[in-house]
């Protein structure tokens, strides 16, 4: 099939959903052309990019929304409900904006013939460390809690994606306990799947009300993930103990993991059901 494809770039853009989004639609078979004639127009964060881009080419479309509707620091309502009053095959991360939009929900995949655990869990020299931004919101989570034996590591900084993508599954490499501080956006974020490829165990912040069905990505007891109440910050240091306190299970569960997001969530898994019939959430 030709397919046009349409994606954000830019350091914070992530891998899945720009330039590792066209190398996985050529890994299956698909033919990526510029715009007309096409079979398929696919627009990966629609909100991010002028419709005039990609609204003229002259095929069907597929439009993966990057964000949440409503976010801790803004709304996005509106944008959201505009894109879709115009556009029938809508796909969003979070269940709750699929359910308010009448769309499908569809969360992120991972490249795992980039990020996939290729480091000795003995050589891995983090113990527990976050990667990524420290905007306002996470330093004041992290200035009511003490914790021991924990780094805020920069994210990979090259000027080149694939460059990028491949020292930051290096990084994810380095680490057993991946802790995701408090988001902005109400979903489970793509760094989750990115350090789970690469066999790191992970902490995540719980999502409540209409957001909290999104933590059914993952099934229910998953020996990989603990969460924790952002509203309560002591409860991060409790979900890092558990795994600290269980070094032999930690190291298990890591290579589960690993193999849990090559067998239900790369970037392939994604893209059957992005391609599929269009269905709304229920």
């Amino acid at each position: 099939m030709r397919i046009a494809l349409f994606h954000p770039t830019g350091h914070f853009v992530a891998w899945a959903m720009s330039e590792g989004l066209a190398h996985a639609l050529e890994r299956i078979g698909h033919e990526l052309v510029s715009g007309d004639p096409c079979d398929l127009v696919i627009v990966s964060g629609p909100e991010l990019i002028a419709a005039e881009k990609w609204e003229s080419v002259n095929a069907p479309k597929r439009l993966w929304f990057h964000e949440t509707a409503v976010r801790d620091d803004d709304d996005f309502s509106w944008c959201f409900r505009n894109i879709r009053s115009r556009h029938a095959g809508c796909f969003f991360p979070g269940v709750q904006d699929a359910e308010t939009f009448d769309s499908q929900w569809l969360n992120w995949g991972v490249d795992t013939g980039i990020f996939k655990a290729e480091r000795p869990w003995g050589d891995r020299k983090h113990p527990c460390a976050f990667v990524g931004q420290m905007y306002g919101k996470r330093q004041e989570f992290l200035n009511q809690i003490e914790l021991h034996d924990f780094e805020v590591l920069p994210p990979a900084r090259s000027d080149y994606p694939e460059v990028r993508a491949r020292e930051l599954a290096e990084i994810h490499n380095g680490i057993k306990i991946f802790v995701v501080l408090p988001t902005l956006s109400q979903m489970i974020v793509t760094k989750v799947y990115e350090a789970l490829a690469c066999g790191s165990v992970v902490v995540l912040p719980e999502l409540k009300d209409e957001a909290a069905r999104n933590m059914e990505t993952f099934e229910p007891g998953s020996p990989f993930l603990r969460y924790y109440d952002p509203e309560q910050p002591t409860t991060l240091r409790s979900a890092i103990e558990f795994f600290r306190g269980n070094e032999d299970f930690t190291r298990l569960a890591g290579g589960l993991a690993a193999q849990e997001m090559r067998s239900k969530h790369t970037i392939e898994h994604r893209l059957a059901e992005l391609l599929s019939p269009v269905e709304v959430c229920t």
